[in-house]
């Protein structure tokens, strides 16, 4: 009997700027065996953008459905495009014979649960990528009473009980949600999995290209949990040290951190603050000296998986980081490439400019190797996908076995793929 494979439609909702379903979350579902997938993103992201993408998915072979979120922060904005996300689902599956969805965050469960009885005949796997909700009461002006934090926490653990397998980027977002959603999901179906980058895309620079001066490099988004006034005091002991030391700050918010910079610091021609994607962004960072990954600690915090973490450490750069940060803390704890502020403090900032100096600069190769090697170990692509294979290989086998799973054979009489060990 012939192996079919599981066809799954993705389902992800991301900003109109936001590249990780290409760059981050396409080169891993690609690479899944046993599974092909189709993708319907919710994002305010423009037909200039989006057009282009769907020409390269189809010449994958991929369905690539978009639906836009009007601009301009209306109310009526989420609500009216998970409506039209739902009536777009029930025009795909009409024709297309998807055994399961696949849905990343909170919005996304949303329009799944809308969809009603046809979810029952569905293997559904859940990606709860984080705690945006309870992110957004510490570090937004939401309220943790009011109707949008409920509704996206609602969102957040209806799916973890049908679901038949769910994804975590750390193991206290797992233990969160397990006691959020109840005894009606079982601790066996939730995997951990931290978000891993193409290896081959971010490489380390030669040794023999690496030029003087020194270079703190940071890339991320803009915001107070990041921790920028602090990078700004980290940076002001560093250059007390070593005058000539540059910092350059990737952000795709550049405006407001400028603003912050000139407040805080005034004008410096070695404080680069822009923009940049792609090539431009890894090259830029493979020079870097040291790589910033701070967050304020919170209770949000625990539940993530920073990106620029893993990309500083391929790209052979050495981090300095905060605490409290997904389980940073934990996998990383060994490696003498990651050095972690207990604290924000000046002691604490004083101390990491020293090792900075005194430890990082003159040993740079061997830093560098270091970090290399621990990103390979945590968040490469491989590392990644193998916990993403056996998330995915439990998803079918579990629910191959329940009572829905009479479904489980297409109209052809294949049946679906099943790997339950873990992937080589």
């Amino acid at each position: 009997m012939r192996i079919a494979i599981v066809r799954v439609l993705y389902l992800t909702w991301d900003g109109a700027q936001d590249p990780y379903l290409e760059t981050l979350f396409w080169p891993l579902l690609s690479r899944l065996r046993g599974f092909q997938f189709d993708v319907l993103q919710i994002s305010p992201a423009k037909k200039d953008r989006t057009n282009p993408m769907k020409q390269r998915f189809q010449d994958q072979g991929i369905r690539y459905e978009h639906v836009r979120i009007p601009a301009g922060g209306k109310s009526w904005a989420a609500p009216w495009a998970i409506f039209q996300a739902v009536q777009k689902i029930r025009t795909l599956t009409a024709v297309e014979n998807y055994q399961g969805f696949l849905f990343r965050s909170n919005l996304p469960a949303v329009v799944v649960r809308l969809l009603g009885p046809m979810i029952q005949e569905k293997m559904l796997i859940f990606d709860a990528d984080g705690f945006v909700q309870d992110e957004r009461v510490e570090f937004g002006a939401w309220s943790s009473r009011g109707t949008p934090y409920r509704i996206l926490r609602s969102a957040e653990t209806w799916p973890a009980r049908p679901a038949r397998a769910v994804l975590v980027r750390a193991e206290k977002a797992k233990s969160i949600l397990l006691e959020r959603a109840g005894p009606g999901c079982s601790a066996a179906k939730v995997f951990v999995a931290t978000n891993g980058r193409d290896e081959n895309e971010f490489l380390p620079q030669d040794a023999t290209t690496h030029a003087a001066p020194p270079k703190i490099f940071f890339a991320g988004s803009f915001g107070p949990q990041y921790c920028p006034r602090e990078m700004i005091a980290f940076y002001r002991q560093v250059q007390a040290r070593v005058p000539r030391t540059e910092f350059e700050f990737c952000t795709p918010q550049p405006e407001p951190a400028r603003k912050l910079f000139a407040q805080s610091w005034g004008s410096d021609a070695r404080i680069k603050i822009h923009c940049l994607w792609g090539e431009d962004l890894r090259r830029a960072m493979r020079s870097a000296d040291l790589g910033l990954s701070l967050r304020r600690p919170s209770f949000s915090m625990q539940a993530v998986s920073p990106i620029k973490c893993g990309e500083y450490l391929l790209s052979g750069v050495p981090v300095l980081l905060g605490r409290g940060t997904g389980d940073l803390d934990r996998i990383l704890a060994k490696s003498f490439a990651c050095r972690f502020l207990e604290d924000f403090s000046d002691s604490c900032l004083e101390s990491a400019a020293d090792w900075f100096v005194r430890a990082v600069l003159p040993r740079r190769e061997e830093y560098r190797r270091e970090a290399r090697k621990t990103g390979l170990e945590h968040f490469s692509l491989d590392a990644c996908l193998k916990a993403h294979q056996r998330a995915f290989d439990f998803a079918v086998a579990s629910f191959r076995e329940s009572p829905r799973g009479s479904v489980r054979q297409n109209p052809s009489g294949v049946r679906m793929a099943v790997r339950t060990g873990p992937s080589a």
